[in-house]
């Protein structure tokens, strides 16, 4: 005899399908453990972390980008020589560098919230 169960509209029957969860695998070796054909479902914090990093990341963007942008401009009538000697100081280079880290973390996890929310297939990797 079958084990059946009341589903949420009150009927009763075979169990439902269980929802799609992400696929991990798992192999174990001596010095690691790695994981393969086992479901683990999504955790709700994973979604709140990338939420949260994502309001991070747009609130580093801001500042960072208009002090960049603007000492680009400022440095758009000198020479190369001057521009470089710019570039060259720590802090000019530290913003640089913090500008193209935050923006591109903040562009991924934007693309793939949009992925995740709008396109409904099996083949979707992430």
């Amino acid at each position: 005899m079958r084990p059946s169960t009341t589903t949420l509209s009150g009927r009763r029957g075979s169990r439902p399908e269980p929802p799609i969860a992400m696929k991990v695998t798992k192999v174990t070796t001596k010095t690691s453990t790695i994981q393969e054909n086992r479901f683990v479902e999504p955790n709700a914090r994973d979604g709140l972390r990338e939420w949260r990093l994502q309001r991070l990341t747009a609130i580093a963007v801001i500042p960072l980008s208009l002090y960049f942008a603007a000492s680009v401009l400022s440095l758009a009538t000198s020479d190369r020589k001057t521009a470089a000697d710019w570039l060259s100081l720590p802090v000019s280079a530290l913003v640089a560098i913090l500008v193209v880290l935050a923006g591109i973390t903040h562009a991924l996890i934007g693309a793939r919230s949009v992925v995740l929310d709008y396109v409904h297939t099996r083949t979707r990797s992430w």
